[in-house]
């Protein structure tokens, strides 16, 4: 039977490895402007090295155990996606994107476009220099805490009842690391561009760093009618959050319970009390799974594999959870689908009624949106050997799998459908004459290129429309659900821990030190990190 265990779990391990490369093989994903890593607290391998080696068989009623771990997790760059984030935080594909305007990048490359209209962001109509201006976001998530873990069931029977908690606390930072390169020099905006006025309207922003800080950039003055961004924000220093992490409960039972050998079989739930997106920041330090709740199974064994003279022995280890994770409310900024990455942020107009209602703002602060968030499985898997000495040292040495399917999501919130044109560079008042409302707008419009201005008098473009007219407009089916979603999450695991129990002292106290060395060999929205922890414990 125990034969037959094994066979069955390395046959899926390898099914896993096989699909972790395969998947590997896949081209870049591109980040959407989200990037929700693994909970800190999801952590198979960990939870499998917080369970003491003593075997509970010297009795008949119940046993217990308790322990902790300190953990500190960082994330590191795989040479391989260059300072990537596995899924890179711009559109570009990449984590610098060029700033230009509407005609070119810089003047040595004249026929190339930036990846971003400095226009759409208030920097007004900008002049590139010979060396393109770029912007660079090279985040850097930390991640710390403590994890406290109660294992209960029945000992010395053959099977029996078993049941585990553990619940964590978690702090979750996002350093940003952003930084700019050749700035380009900000302008007014012309008479007429951001207000129906004959004056000039000074610039929302100076900087892409300060326009990125949005509402919260205590710059904004005088901007004729442009609202500053709410949402898609990058704080220049970084953010923190500090929460209770999902709490993870386990009941099940010992189906094999020998001193030589152990399988556990049971149901898991996690329930959460991390926080959720709320859309205000590109990248959000997330604590726990985003509010989704998890139900699932959960399988763990000890085999031993060889004893020797002096209680020494080789023992191998596996523990695995499955997870479907319910649907939860979320937040999300989308894009359009005909405008491509990055057009959330194009600035539009407010031509409801048919007319230009004095508001201009970027199209993220009305495309962040209450939605509905699914994930249909999270797998966590883990192997290990464990030599033990009759002296009270034992070492590990594992490896861990850990993937979660692409996210479903579906818009709940309510969007003003068809009230929001896109201006693209067209103004909201006459060119000339300043003070007479002009009806223009560029629903092609993309974030990295836009028609001139043009003058409502004369005949414009094929690609400059009349904003008054409802299909000139944007509407909730224009919006990108799809590319919202979060792809994919695969990445390996190799961890190790060295620990010493003190099996002559009642109550079996132990105590040691992990590390752990996760990688993504993929090209895919996972994020590769290094830990360390402490971990103890006790037996009753």
């Amino acid at each position: 039977m125990v034969s037959k265990t094994i066979k069955n779990l390395c046959v899926a391990i390898a099914l896993s490895v096989q699909l972790h490369q395969l998947h590997g093989d896949a081209t870049l994903s591109t980040s959407k402007g989200f990037i929700q890593p693994r909970p800190s607290s999801g952590n198979i391998a960990r939870e499998m090295m917080m369970e003491s080696n003593y075997r509970h068989t010297d009795s008949g009623s119940w046993f217990g155990e308790f322990s902790a771990t300190g953990f500190y997790q960082r994330y590191w760059t795989q040479g391989d996606q260059e300072n990537g984030l596995g899924a890179f935080p711009f559109w570009s594909g990449s984590n610098t994107m060029t700033i230009g305007n509407n005609e070119q990048v810089s003047t040595t490359t004249p026929s190339t476009l930036a990846n971003v209209d400095a226009y759409q962001f208030g920097l007004g109509q900008v002049t590139p220099g010979a060396n393109p201006a770029t912007i660079n976001l090279n985040p850097i998530f930390y991640q710390a805490g403590t994890d406290f873990m109660l294992i209960m069931g029945q000992s010395g029977v053959k099977s029996g009842f078993y049941a585990k908690a553990k619940v964590p606390l978690a702090i979750t930072e996002v350093t940003y690391q952003l930084t700019e390169n050749n700035p380009l020099v900000a302008t007014d905006y012309p008479a007429g561009a951001l207000s129906v006025s004959n004056a000039t309207v000074n610039e929302p922003a100076t900087s892409m760093s300060q326009a990125f800080l949005g509402f919260k950039n205590e710059q904004f003055a005088g901007n004729g009618d442009y609202t500053p961004m709410l949402f898609g924000l990058i704080n220049n220093i970084s953010t923190t959050v500090i929460r209770f992490a999902d709490f993870e409960l386990t009941a099940g039972y010992n189906w094999i319970f020998h001193e030589n050998s152990s399988v556990t079989i049971a149901g898991r739930m996690s329930c959460p009390s991390g926080n959720k997106a709320d859309g205000t920041y590109m990248i959000e330090p997330i604590v726990g799974r985003g509010g989704n709740y998890g139900l699932g199974g959960y399988a763990a064994g000890n085999f031993q594999l060889w004893h020797g003279a002096h209680n020494n022995k080789l023992t191998c280890k596996f523990m695995a959870d499955v997870l479907h994770l319910f649907t939860t409310e979320t937040t999300r900024s989308y894009d359009l689908v005909s405008a491509g990455p990055g057009s959330r942020y194009l600035l539009v107009a407010n031509y409801a009624n048919g007319s230009y209602q004095n508001e201009i703002q970027n199209l993220i602060n009305h495309t962040t949106l209450l939605s509905n968030s699914t994930f249909a499985a999270e797998v966590d898997i883990a192997l290990a050997l464990n030599y033990s000495c009759g002296h009270g040292w034992s070492f590990d040495l594992g490896y861990e799998f850990y993937g979660r399917s692409a996210e479903t999501l579906e818009i709940t919130g309510n969007f003003a459908n068809q009230t929001y044109a896109i201006l693209g560079r067209q103004g909201v008042g006459q060119i000339g004459a300043g003070a007479t409302p002009t009806t223009l707008a560029q629903p092609t419009a993309t974030i990295s290129s836009s028609v001139a201005r043009q003058d409502v008098v004369g005949v414009p473009s094929a690609l400059v429309v009349d904003a008054t007219i409802a299909s000139n407009r944007i509407a909730a089916s224009d919006l990108d659900v799809a590319a919202a979603a979060q792809a994919a999450y695969l990445t390996s695991k190799a961890f190790t821990k060295i620990a010493y129990e003190w099996n002559n002292i009642n109550y079996i106290p132990f105590f040691g030190m992990i590390a752990e060395w996760e990688f993504s060999t993929c090209l895919n929205n996972a994020l590769p990190q290094w830990s360390i922890a402490i971990v103890g414990g006790t037996s009753f």
